[in-house]
């Protein structure tokens, strides 16, 4: 048979065990809807963009930007086969500089990126 006083620190133990797991899944669960809320206030900047873009372009491609020039492509990006970055060209059309939160050195390519792809008259914008 087990003491009380073992009994209660078993008992508090758990509790404490308890506690931790919930304020450890709460503050993770709060990061992510942040982190949501930031990523989605980040498009919507870029889609307010591209559509500014095209109000006075009459088209969605943001021409010699982006991938080989095309006007779609990772959103960031001025690496490689991208001549400059769509960004650059909506530099006049967005506030601020829209990210990911989880990328946070815009200079460097990375998977967080947006990615932006037109047909047609469309446009659509991805994130991860």
């Amino acid at each position: 048979m087990s003491s009380p006083v073992a009994t209660w620190y078993r008992a508090v133990f758990l509790f404490g065990f308890c506690v931790v797991m919930f304020f450890g899944l709460s503050s993770s669960r709060v990061f992510a809807q942040s982190a949501d809320s930031q990523r989605e206030s980040a498009v919507s900047q870029v889609v307010l963009g591209l559509e500014a873009y095209a109000a006075d372009n009459d088209s969605y491609r943001v021409t010699g930007h982006g991938f080989d020039g095309r006007g779609q492509g990772w959103f960031h990006n001025s690496q490689g086969r991208y001549p400059s970055s769509i960004y650059s060209g909506l530099a006049g059309y967005v506030s601020g500089v829209p990210s990911d939160p989880l990328q946070p050195d815009i200079s460097t390519h990375s998977n967080n990126d947006f990615l932006v792809y037109t047909c047609g008259d469309r446009a659509a914008v991805f994130a991860k």
